[in-house]
């Protein structure tokens, strides 16, 4: 949809009610009865350009670019481009209270989760006395200063005493640190001389989460040895109830009795299981090798150790010649 100006869009609405497109909308009375302003169009003041020739000195508000001399050598186009308004812009809302809270939680990021209070009592405190020209130092406003007091002491720095802001937040926090420092100092002091006294402090959470911590340990270890037992013990009694509770499993690296029977054989009885067992004695039968060889042993062929066996010497070794003659015939003649 074409973007329309405010001062156009009752006459817009107008068209579209005549042509009967839309129904009248319910600002359109209003809008008729009081309708928005027309703003005037922009406009540039025509003046005459200076020669080349010409003094910049007497032309103090034209910014350099608009000079004939300042634009020898450069196009037509570069020239339209330096002469066009910018356009107007809105500039950002920016406050200094913000740019320096943000750079004092980067510096200090801890300060973010100490706890702060948003209910406020009875009354309102009143603003501190120290304020203005008058403050000098973060010490006016306590020994223990807040963040809001670090930024606040800052601006102040920045507004009545003439330094720049960067100057002004080293400065607040310089003296920010120096005073946390000698609170703390002062806080751990007090805590060893209320103890010389006698005095007893409770447990901070720190201590308390790392003591919860080694009880867990020393209660799940005190269980692991004696789960292998108190399971077995628990099983029937477990299966005997209607709801079945799962037994939690508990892994460790001590094996039990019945797993290691006999004794320790230094791996003779692995050895032995790898043993290849004696071969079967087989008789002579139907179908097999013994029985096709016969009950007479074949004549044993004399063979010297230069010479080779072929396949006929084989066969007769095993008794298997008569029917191969001829085989042994041809293969002479192949010899000869």
């Amino acid at each position: 949809m074409v973007r329309k100006l405010a001062s156009q869009v009752p006459a817009q609405v107008s068209r579209l009610l005549q042509a009967n497109l839309i129904s009248p909308p319910t600002w359109y009375h209003a809008a008729l009865a009081h309708p928005p302003p027309s703003l005037p169009a922009r406009q540039v003041v025509a003046r005459s350009r200076p020669a080349a020739s010409a003094d910049a000195s007497a032309f103090p508000d034209l910014p350099p670019s608009h000079l004939t001399s300042a634009r020898a050598g450069t196009t037509r186009r570069h020239r339209v481009r330096a002469m066009r308004e910018p356009k107007p812009r809105v500039a950002g809302v920016v406050y200094d209270a913000d740019v320096v809270r943000r750079q004092f939680f980067r510096d200090f990021p801890f300060e973010a989760f100490r706890p702060v209070s948003l209910v406020e009592t009875r009354e309102v405190a009143r603003e501190h006395a120290a304020h203005g020209a008058e403050w000098t130092a973060l010490e006016q406003r306590g020994a223990y200063p807040t963040v809001e007091d670090t930024i606040d002491f800052t601006l102040i720095l920045h507004k009545h005493h003439a330094l720049s802001l960067s100057h002004a937040y080293a400065q607040a926090t310089a003296e920010f640190v120096v005073l946390r420092a000698r609170h703390e100092l002062a806080t751990i002091a007090a805590e060893h001389e209320a103890r010389a006294h006698g005095a007893t402090f409770r447990r901070d959470p720190f201590t308390r989460a790392f003591d919860l911590e080694t009880r867990a340990i020393q209660s799940q270890a005190s269980t692991s040895s004696s789960t292998s037992s108190a399971s077995a013990s628990a099983l029937p009694a477990l299966c005997s109830t209607k709801r079945r509770v799962p037994v939690p499993t508990e892994w460790t690296a001590a094996v039990p009795g019945p797993a290691r029977p006999g004794g320790y054989t230094r791996g003779a009885a692995y050895v032995a299981a790898w043993t290849l067992p004696a071969p079967a004695d087989v008789g002579a039968g139907q179908g097999d090798l013994v029985g096709l060889l016969g009950d007479a042993p074949a004549p044993a062929v004399e063979m010297s150790n230069e010479e080779e066996m072929d396949d006929m010497d084989v066969l007769q070794a095993f008794g298997l010649t008569g029917e191969h003659e001829v085989v042994r015939a041809g293969q002479d003649a192949a010899r000869e």
